[in-house]
């Protein structure tokens, strides 16, 4: 949690409704947020200060810490840490804090699909190792720093056979014992200096469920993804409706973080205005034990950041295209944009790329079609709006949101 506090007590009023037999657990990663292991001030904060009322099985994490956009994962573990720790937990299924659930029942059925699945340890929105023409932004992003990766995966059996997997964040689950095997592996020494060097973001989407298929564990299809389940697409009145009578739907996002959004208020209004049902005050689960301080994670070799602006430059009208568009880009404004360069020639361009952070350089393994290669830099960009450039000027510019990725042809 992050933003907007009504929306924060409104998500949990819905998670509450919706599945009193869960735990909610809150963690605030604000970038204002109090934080610090070992200092008093580490327990406090807007999430812990404010009052919960009757909601019952609402716990604040108490050591949270400010983390960025494009580097989840780091919060996840330390939510994946106290649980493994403190509560009595059979499975963690994280929520975005623009996710609103949408019927009952989640934890029972959940519950029962695992039963049905010993082996899985992760229930993920797109199951199987993703190859290097995957067009998933961060799956393609581990691809290309895939020999810096090579040395910890060749420890595993089958190791580079099981890597990189992605999966679209809210919704995912992970086991207790999959959990358990992550924290083993995350707190490898070769691991974190890899994360220290790495450029990998949205790092939640593959660092997590690569782990779990490192360590043995299955990773599957997650039965509760959805088509509600979207990136940056809201939703209109007509669809949420739909998506509130389809009983294959348990959750929708993005919703917007406004307590008055119309889209927030009509899930409201399908939960009975998320009225507190009888005998629904549930307990927090702890074993007793204190949880630790968060362990330090090593500082990120580029952090994602967002953008206004992000220009995609195929390469593929040579040195001095590129050179003059690279010369074009540095010269222009705003600054709070960025320029992805994305390489498939036989004489590759890398050379030409200054070290400017608003820079970035993606070298595909083998040839692509124009689409495609737009594709790779629309799915690995930072901004609202992209451009598409050519060596003359821009050739199409649209907003993010409206972008899907579609099949090309040369």
């Amino acid at each position: 949690m992050h933003e907007s506090p009504d929306c924060v007590a409104d998500l949990v009023a819905n998670l509450r409704w919706c599945d009193p037999d869960s735990l909610v657990l809150l963690y605030d990663g604000a970038q204002g947020a109090p934080h610090g292991a070992g200092q008093e001030t580490g327990r406090e904060g807007p999430l812990r200060d404010r009052h919960w009322g009757d909601a019952g099985g609402v716990l604040v994490h108490p050591w949270p810490r400010p983390v960025g956009w494009g580097r989840l994962h780091e919060f996840a573990i330390d939510c994946l840490r106290l649980a493994v720790e403190c509560l009595d937990f059979a499975s963690i299924t994280f929520v975005d804090s623009d996710q609103l659930a949408v019927r009952e029942g989640y934890s029972r059925q959940l519950a029962l699909h695992l039963g049905r699945a010993p082996g899985a340890g992760c229930l993920v929105s797109v199951p199987g190792v993703q190859p290097p023409t995957t067009l998933f932004g961060p799956a393609q992003a581990a691809w290309h720093e895939i020999e810096l990766w090579r040395p910890f995966l060749r420890r595993f059996p089958g190791g580079e056979d099981n890597f990189p997997h992605w999966t679209f964040w809210p919704g995912t689950v992970f086991t207790r014992a999959a959990a358990t095997s992550i924290l083993e592996l995350y707190d490898d020494e070769e691991l974190q200096r890899i994360l220290g060097r790495s450029s990998l973001w949205a790092t939640e989407e593959v660092l997590l469920v690569s782990l779990a298929a490192l360590a043995g564990h299955d990773v599957v299809a997650n039965p509760f993804s959805h088509p509600a389940l979207r990136y940056r697409t809201g939703f209109s009145a007509d669809e949420i409706d739909e998506a509130l009578r389809d009983s294959a739907c348990w959750w929708v996002h993005p919703v917007a973080r406004r307590y008055d959004d119309p889209i927030r208020r009509r899930v409201r209004g399908a939960c009975q205005g998320y009225r507190p049902l009888p005998g629904t005050a549930a307990t927090v689960r702890c074993t007793g034990t204190t949880p630790s301080p968060p362990r330090p994670h090593p500082p990120a070799h580029l952090t994602p950041v967002r953008r206004s602006v992000s220009c995609v430059l195929t390469a593929g009208g040579g040195p001095a295209i590129v050179a003059m568009a690279i010369r074009r880009f540095l010269a222009g404004e705003p600054e709070d944009r960025e320029l992805i360069i994305v390489d498939d020639g036989a004489n590759p361009v890398r050379d030409l790329v200054p070290a400017d952070p608003r820079i970035r350089y993606l070298r595909l393994a083998e040839p692509h079609s124009p689409g495609e290669q737009r594709n790779v830099g629309c799915a690995q960009a930072w901004g609202e709006v992209i451009e598409h450039w050519d060596g003359a000027g821009v050739t199409l510019r649209h907003r993010r949101r409206d972008w899907e990725l579609q099949p090309f042809t040369p």
